[in-house]
Parts: structure tokens; sequence; C-alpha cells
């Protein structure tokens, strides 16, 4: 269904990231030893293979909530651009747009025409996110986030 979609639109998005000559960074929740879900941990070691991981806590650290969160503010603040490509009307992808929001980052969302993910999806379009959905031109995307890099930004996590 449209979950299935969505993992498989997230699949896609991965992917073509990967492909460009940019870096990774992947900001966790927890230690650098303890990747979460463990599922992630062939993605994990194909981001440390041309990018990074980091972790404000030691490498052995469990997941927290409250790490969950204070990782959503530093991926806002690291990036250019925030894309959620799937979210419920009360989850973490919208705590990082939020986030990015307060940052003047670029937000981005996929759209989603069932609940729970279409509450999400409406909660993007509230804060102002762009639809970006499976036949978008990552090539204008790339373009405006290649513009937003030279202008000037001083909004800053408060």
């Amino acid at each position: 269904g449209e979950r299935e979609q969505g993992r498989r639109e997230l699949g896609r998005l991965r992917r073509a990231l990967a492909e460009e000559e940019g870096r990774t960074v992947s900001v966790l929740g927890c230690g650098v030893l303890r990747i979460y879900p463990p599922d992630n941990t062939l993605l994990a070691n194909r981001i440390v293979e041309s990018g990074c991981l980091m972790a404000e806590v030691p490498p052995d650290t469990q997941v927290e909530r409250r790490l969950l969160l204070a990782r959503d503010r530093i991926q806002a603040a690291l990036s250019r651009a925030v894309i959620v490509v799937q979210a419920h009307r009360e989850c973490g992808s919208i705590v990082t747009a939020q986030q990015a929001v307060r940052c003047g980052r670029l937000l981005y969302g996929a759209p989603w025409s069932s609940p729970p993910f279409s509450e999400g999806w409406a909660r993007l379009r509230e804060m102002g996110a762009r639809e970006m959905s499976a036949e978008a031109d990552f090539d204008a995307v790339a373009a405006e986030l290649d513009a937003w890099r030279h202008e000037p930004h001083q909004r800053t996590l408060a």
C-alpha cells in the first residue's frame, strides 16, 4: 500500500542522493556503535564509506527519545534543506521540519492521500513545505539548493 510506496520512494531518494558528488552525514539519536533501528546497519556502513555518522553522545549509548529530539535539531541545523518522505501528524520528522523552519532551511515533503500520512503531509504544508513527489525534478531541487548556498543566512537555532 501507501506505506510500502513510501519505503520505495525513500530508497529511490537515497540512491539518487548517493549518486551525487556530495557527502552524507547521518546524525544519530544513539551512539555510533548502536545503530538504531538495527535494520539500518547496512545503510550506516554505506554512509561511512563516503560520509560519516555522528552523535553527541558516547559510542555505546542506547537510543532515547530525548536523544532523538536533539538529533532532529542538529539535523535541521546542518542541512540546507529537509526532505520529509513520510510523516504522521506528530512524529520525529515533523519535529525536524519545525526545526528546519526555525533555522530558515528549505522544506520539502512527499504528498500522501491516506491517513495517517495525509495528516503529516497537511502539517508539512502548514509549515510551508514544497511538494516533492515521485515525479519531482531532482535537478531543479539541486539547483535551488545550490542557489541557497550562495545567499546570506544568519538565522540559527535559539
